[in-house]
This record gives structure tokens, C-alpha cells and sequence, in this order.
């Protein structure tokens, strides 16, 4: 039986552990293309404060946020990287202050009339997807996936 982390043993996770562990760059693609496409699909262009494609706004609301940051802080505790929790919810909170000083004061999104588009749905969006792209790139570039 492989050993995890300092003096752990396998528990209930370890096949999971070990899945994910070799598909950690999979995961991270997962995570970087999802972040992306939020990011790119759903948020406000800087200067014209139009949406490219407004019907997903609602989808990717604010409980997609909680649920986005759930699965990035899961795939980190099952992993057991640490770093990789405190990265994801680090860039969470960075994310979601840039979103909220956004939509507050230097981009002024106040004008964009998208159903479901409310501040709390940008500024949670902005730290799941900060989080998402970080522990997406971190996945793949395998630094956040500890060593055995």
C-alpha cells in the first residue's frame, strides 16, 4: 500500500488519489478550459460592456461559483496538495476582490442589462475563475501535485 503525505495511509480516497494523481493534467485542462470559457463567454468586454453569448450568464451564476470552487478545493484535499488548497483559495479571494473593484469602480458594469448579471454573480465568478485557471495551470505544469 502506498503511503500519503506525512505518516497518512491510503483512507477512503486512495484509488481516488491515485486517479487523479495520474490524471492531474487532464484535471487542470479541465479546470483552465472551463475558467477560460466563463471568462471569455459570460463576463463583460472592457470597454463596450457587452456579453458575447448572454443566455449563459444565468447558467454560470453564482451557485456555479460555489460549485467551481468546491470541486477545485475537492480535487486538492482528495489530492492532499496543501499548496494547492491555499493557491485556489487565495486566487478565489484575489479574484473576487479585482471583480468587485471592477464592477465598483474602474470598469463600471452597472450598465449591463443581462439577465442573472448582478454583482455578487461577477464577483463570485471573477474568484472562481482566478481559482480555476491557477489551480488549472498549477495541475498541469504539475506543481501542485505532491510528490509520493
Amino acid at each position: 500500500m502506498a503511503e500519503y503525505g506525512r505518516g497518512g495511509s491510503e483512507g477512503v480516497f486512495g484509488p481516488l488519489t491515485e486517479w487523479l494523481r495520474t490524471y492531474a493534467q487532464a484535471a487542470g485542462l479541465f479546470f483552465v478550459v472551463l475558467a477560460g470559457g466563463v471568462l471569455v463567454l459570460t463576463f463583460p468586454f472592457r470597454y463596450t460592456h457587452t456579453i458575447m453569448v448572454e443566455g449563459l450568464v444565468p447558467v454560470f451564476g453564482s451557485p456555479f461559483a460555489f460549485a467551481f470552487l468546491a470541486l477545485q478545493a475537492g480535487v486538492m484535499a482528495v489530492l492532499r496538495s496543501w499548496k494547492g488548497l491555499a493557491v485556489v483559495l487565495g486566487l478565489f479571494g484575489l479574484g473576487a476582490l479585482l471583480g468587485w473593484t471592477g464592477m465598483n469602480w474602474a470598469l463600471g458594469y452597472q450598465d449591463v442589462e443581462v439577465e442573472g448579471f448582478t454583482a455578487a454573480r461577477h464577483v463570485l465568478c471573477s474568484g472562481a475563475v482566478a481559482g480555476g485557471l491557477g489551480a488549472g495551470i498549477g495541475l498541469m505544469r504539475g506543481r501542485l501535485v505532491p510528490r509520493r
